[in-house]
Order: C-alpha cells, then structure tokens, then sequence
C-alpha cells in the first residue's frame, strides 16, 4: 500500500493515509512518506490479546501468545483444536473477532469521519489484512455515503490463518462478518485470479464490481537488479528469507533437508549458509536457534533479527537464492514474491505448485516449488544448487515479459482506474483524493 501511495498521484489520486502510531505495531519502516502525502497517525484501544498478555505476565504465567507474530497469533504451545473445550475454543474465536486489530475501529472512525468534513475525499480504500480495516471502510462508508473500494491482499477466511482462526466455531462466526463487512463495498479489489474467482463465488455482484491488482515492486528499489549478472563462484551458498515465521511459515523441512545432506557427505557445513531476516525467531515448530541447533546448523545460519527495508533488499541481491515459506496459501502470492523477482535471485518456493504463488514463479521461470514437507525433493534441489554454486554461481533466465509485468507502476495505474470509475464524473486534469 506504501508504494501504491507513491504512484498514485501520477494518476490523479492524492492519498491521504489512516494509520496507526507505530508504537502499535511490533514492526515498522523507517522509510519516509514521499512529499506531499498526508499521514494521520491515531491511538488504539488495548486488544483482547494484548489485555490477555498482560494479566499472564502480571500473575507469572508463561504467555501462551507470542510477542513476536505481527497479529498476535497464538504460539505453538497453545494445546490443539481437538484439545481444547468447547468454550476455549469460543473464547479464542470471540478474542480474535476477526483480528487482533478490531479496538482500533473507534478511533480510526471517528478520525475518518473528521478528515472527510475536513478534506474533500472522493473514495475511501481499505486494504486487508488485518480483516477489521474492512469493517472500518463499511462504517465509514455508512456514515459519510462515500464510494468504498475493499482491497484484499489474503482471503479473509485462510488456510494459513493459525489453528484458532480455522476452528469450526471461528469459521461460523467469521463466514458471514465477512459477507456482511463487504456488502457494502463499491468494488472489490484481490491480489490474483484464484482470490478473484473465490469472492466472485461467494458475494453478490459482477462486471465491475470485482477486480485483480496484482502486488508488484518498485523499480526504484531495484535499480540494475532484475538484469544483474549470475553471482560469482566463491563463499557459501547463501539462501535467505526476509519475513516473519508465523501460522505456517516453518523452515524445518528445509533445515533438515540441509543437514541430510551435509550428513551424506555431499556438503560441508561452510558450504550452506541460511540468512533468516525479520521475526524469525518462533516457528510452528518451535524456536528457530532450537532447530538450527538440533539439525547441527549453527555455524551456516545467521539471524540478523528485523532489518530496514533497504537492507533487507541488499541481503537479498548478495544472496544466491531467496526463501519463500508460504505453505497453505493457495490463493494469495506474498508480496515478497515480488522483490525476489525484482532482485533477479531464484526463488525456492515452499508452496503448493498449484497454487497462485506456485503458478507465478512457474510463468515467469524465476525458480523452484515444493511442498514444504518434500525433505527429499529439498535435499535435491540443495544439492543442485550447491553444485551450481561451485561451477560458476546460481543463475535463472526468467521471462523478462512477465518480470516487467510485475512492476508496481502499471498495477498503480490499473488501481487509478478502478477508482476513476467509482467517480459520477471525471475533469480532465483533476486530482482526487
């Protein structure tokens, strides 16, 4: 969304940004805001979660919610759905209805309300997840008669979501807010055709209505980078993944694929090199050092914790191979997808190859697939690219048509138009807001 409000004005739409103070989100961006883009910053309300933590921390519990999921999720301790009571599962239902984000509605209603008697707003775009920013875009909607475009960057309801989320209960209760949340909106925007033929399925409405705006990069983060030439034999095989481990982000597999094949001989343990890079310390199979440590790993991994964006970018054009974890995510591609291509590194791809993430990378021949429990189809790949690595670096010959496809500027002015069609009428040369 930061870069979709980068290019915005050069189609005509000055955006005016709701958000909250950073201090409510464990990661941030030092990255300013270009010149001329309006921030409103608000307070929150404490969450369910949060009010949880606390009390446990202030009677000497151990937390059973992780500090280090952007969403709160509950960690890999909290007992499984066929473990838990009927009226534990509700609870966790209720808590995280439909996130952890709901207490900040009041405020960045009322906030919204004031901008629009204040600023002339010609259209109000929510972009999820979280899901509450969707049922604050329906209240503004409802309050000001503004027209309400709904981006959805991940399904509302998701395979990916933590076990708590996908429970019978939480499923029955967050199927119809969703329909409920998005009735109102004008057009609904998703990130790839499977998610655009999945909510055309399940809410009213055609023709206009829905619509696809692919994620994309910024050039300008890139520059040179997408026609960089293979990297050079020497040093280890670097491979790395920026993000956070959460829900079913688990690099297990792959870790154990690693130490299979340093065990067989075909590796050295100087060979390999893991760059972990972001909240990557919990995963769904526990702690991160644990399983480094447990798959004899320690000296060929490195986590460097939360990086700026630029540096993160860096890491990624020194590395030979970028990490993608993005098992049970059939109809979203993670935006990182995008910098990975832009950054001309092969992608090893922990998804369903049959999945929209699966079906990019296979288009657009920028790298390799597999399930994220394929220990031997890891250990393969590993082993290829090691052997690559030691012959003269790890290269790919993407399609250049479909990397350019990818740009952020073209799918900013596909979304410009989508809103310039929410608009009764249009003056050539206007900026609207």
């Amino acid at each position: 969304m930061a870069k979709f409000a980068r290019h915005l004005p050069e189609f005509g739409w000055r955006p005016v940004v709701l958000t909250v103070d950073p201090k409510y989100y464990p990661n941030t961006d030092d990255t300013r805001p270009p010149d001329g883009i309006i921030v409103e910053l608000t307070t929150m309300l404490p969450s369910f979660g949060g009010v949880y933590r606390l009390l446990r921390r202030q009677f000497r519990r151990p937390a059973a919610i992780s500090e280090d999921t952007p969403d709160g999720a509950v960690s890999p301790q909290i007992p499984r759905p066929k473990e838990r009571s009927f009226l534990c599962q509700l609870a966790l239902a209720l808590m995280y209805l439909p996130d952890e984000f709901l207490p900040w509605l009041p405020m960045a209603v009322r906030r919204g309300i004031k901008l629009a008697s204040e600023t002339r707003i010609d259209a109000i775009m929510t972009s999820s997840p979280p899901n509450s920013v969707q049922l604050i875009g329906a209240a503004l909607h409802a309050l000001t008669g503004i027209g309400w475009l709904a981006d959805l960057r991940d399904p509302w309801l998701n395979d990916a979501h933590p076990d708590y989320q996908r429970t019978r209960i939480a499923r029955r209760i967050n199927a119809p807010l969703e329909r409920l949340a998005l009735a109102g909106a004008e057009r609904i925007v998703t990130v790839t055709d499977e998610m655009d033929a999945h909510y055309r399925g399940i809410l009213p409405g055609g023709g206009e209505r829905f619509n696809v705006v692919f994620n994309g990069y910024d050039r300008a983060d890139f520059v040179g980078a997408v026609r960089e030439p293979p990297l050079q034999p020497g040093g280890p095989l670097t491979i790395t993944y920026i993000g956070s481990m959460y829900h079913s982000r688990d690099p297990r597999r792959l870790l154990e694929a690693a130490r299979r094949l340093i065990d067989s001989g075909h590796a050295a343990p100087d060979e390999l090199r893991f760059e972990f890079i972001g909240n990557c310390r919990e995963t769904p199979s526990g702690p991160l050092p644990e399983l480094i440590k447990a798959n004899a790993l320690e000296r060929s991994s490195d986590l460097p914790g939360w990086l700026p964006h630029h540096e993160a970018i860096e890491r990624i054009r020194r590395a030979d191979v970028a990490l993608l974890l993005a098992a049970r995510q059939k109809l979203q591609i993670p935006a990182k997808v995008f910098e990975y291509i832009a950054a001309g590194k092969p992608v090893l791809a922990l998804t369903e190859p049959d999945g929209a993430t699966g079906r990019l990378i296979a288009r657009a021949r920028c790298g390799y697939v597999f399930e994220h429990n394929d220990v031997h189809g890891l250990e393969d790949i590993l082993r290829k690219l090691l052997e690559q690595k030691r012959s003269g670096g790890v290269a790919i010959d993407p399609d250049r048509d479909v990397v350019e496809s990818l740009d952020i500027r073209p799918q900013t002015e596909h979304l410009a138009q989508i809103l310039d069609g929410m608009l009764p009428f249009t003056l050539p040369g206007e900026t609207y807001a």
